[in-house]
């Protein structure tokens, strides 16, 4: 029967106390163990999108990520995506990860950075056809 657990999330501790029902008494056995997070790989971990198509269709009319980007889960936080063209000028900035882009005004390939505060990074390209 587990009886009590405390987390301490900077070392990756946890500490569980376990009690175990003998013959005539109960004994609290308590065990220490470490967890590590290993994260995946930036890149591979993600699959957006590689072209939006606002041309009033219907389809595929603006860029988001918020249904393929992972969850936020203790230090790792998603802090933003800034999108540039293709001469390396900032055309969209969203901190927060319900973002919607429709596309800049004029077509062509466009570059992002999707940061996450512990260093996590994916960078990749996007085609808007008009």
């Amino acid at each position: 029967m587990l009886q009590g657990v405390e987390w301490s999330g900077i070392d990756g501790l946890v500490r569980f106390d376990l009690v175990r029902r003998a013959v005539c008494t109960l004994e609290t056995v308590t065990r220490l163990i470490r967890f590590e997070i290993i994260w995946p790989g930036d890149s591979l971990a993600i699959r957006p999108p590689s072209i939006i198509t606002p041309d009033g269709d219907g389809l595929n009319k603006f860029f988001a990520l918020d249904q393929i980007l992972p969850l936020n889960f203790c230090e790792r936080q998603f802090t933003g995506v800034p999108i540039f063209s293709r001469r390396g000028q900032q055309v969209f900035r969203a901190p927060e990860r319900s973002f919607r882009w429709p596309g800049a005004d004029v077509d062509g390939i466009y570059c992002y950075l999707i940061t996450f505060t512990i260093g996590g990074r994916f960078k990749n390209w996007l085609e808007v056809t008009p």
